[in-house]
């Protein structure tokens, strides 16, 4: 087997992981190399690969979408995950749209399923990924906790459906993701690569460098999601981002950090005690970061990824 097939085969049964079918785009977007050495595909490469694999049984063709012969259709499943993503795309873009006006908001992104258009339920919640300005991490988050709140999209305790998740935070001086890295872990370089920016002020071609480490197992990761962003940098909202800006600067802004740093921790502690002293990048909580992924699945796909390919 070609080391193209191999790539591809992975790739796709990555994905099978979560019953999500692929296009030839997509195989050739995400295929994951695991740092096999593999040479520049094309596209063109790539779709005669799957036509090849699809002759020889090992896959299945429906309706443009490709995914491993062994498992059942998922063509309706994706389908459905797209029709249960329209109201929340939109919810997301109006999200990040008022989050552009907050003070130390550098970058909104569409992470998780949602970066994929693959909710799992109609009910799910949608997934935000921020990057705020160095040394305001606690000011930035109070703002952006307070106005998605006020608005009644914050996810918390029962209320999900639709809401906006606000579980992962880090500042700009802090942009490659492989801190959070586990010994065995898929889902990073995919989450990475799938980022979805719905806002951003110059921050985007700084995370895709920062996080160069990605390519080695995902070559074919670009920057393809510009029309998502908003990129009018004279509009409204960064007039207001510059006089609150000002207003929270210097020493006072210094010390305001602190405090909201002390306020925050208050009542994030209780929730995320157990998971901070297991050693594990679940949940992160410093300066520069405030991940609370409470529910972090990692481990459990990767073994059942290594499963499937034994298999």
């Amino acid at each position: 087997m070609s080391p193209l097939e191999r790539a591809i085969l992975r790739t796709l049964t990555w994905f099978d992981i979560s019953s999500y079918p692929l296009t030839a785009f997509e195989c050739w977007q995400y295929l994951y190399t695991e740092s096999e050495k593999i040479d520049n595909y094309s596209i063109s490469q790539v779709i005669n690969t799957l036509e090849k694999l699809t002759k020889e049984g090992m896959i299945k063709n429906e309706n443009g979408f490709w995914q491993l012969a062994s498992s059942p259709s998922h063509f309706f499943n994706r389908q459905q995950q797209a029709r249960w993503a329209l109201p929340k795309r939109k919810r997301a873009q109006k999200g990040a749209r008022l989050l552009s006006y907050l003070p130390f908001v550098r970058f909104v992104g569409l992470a998780n399923t949602m970066a994929f258009d693959a909710p799992r339920q109609a009910n799910s919640d949608i997934d935000f990924f921020i990057v705020l300005g160095s040394n305001r991490l606690f000011i930035g988050r109070l703002f952006v906790t307070l106005i998605v709140h006020l608005f009644g999209w914050r996810r918390y305790g029962e209320r999900v459906h639709n809401r906006l998740c606000l579980s992962f935070y880090i500042t700009e001086n802090n942009l490659n993701l492989e801190q959070f890295s586990k010994k065995d872990d898929p889902y990073l370089r995919f989450w990475v690569a799938s980022l979805v920016p719905l806002f951003d002020r110059g921050i985007y071609d700084r995370l895709i460098k920062a996080n160069a480490w990605v390519t080695k197992d995902l070559p074919n990761w670009q920057k393809i999601y510009s029309s998502y962003i908003n990129k009018n940098k004279k509009s409204l909202p960064s007039i207001i981002q510059r006089i609150l800006e000002l207003l929270f600067g210097g020493a006072w802004g210094n010390w305001c950090e602190k405090v909201f740093y002390k306020f925050q921790m208050k009542h994030i502690l209780p929730y995320v005690a157990d998971h901070l002293n297991n050693g594990t990048t679940d949940v992160v909580i410093s300066e520069k970061v405030v991940k609370m992924h409470t529910n972090d699945r990692r481990v459990e796909l990767a073994a059942a990824f290594r499963k499937r390919l034994l298999g």
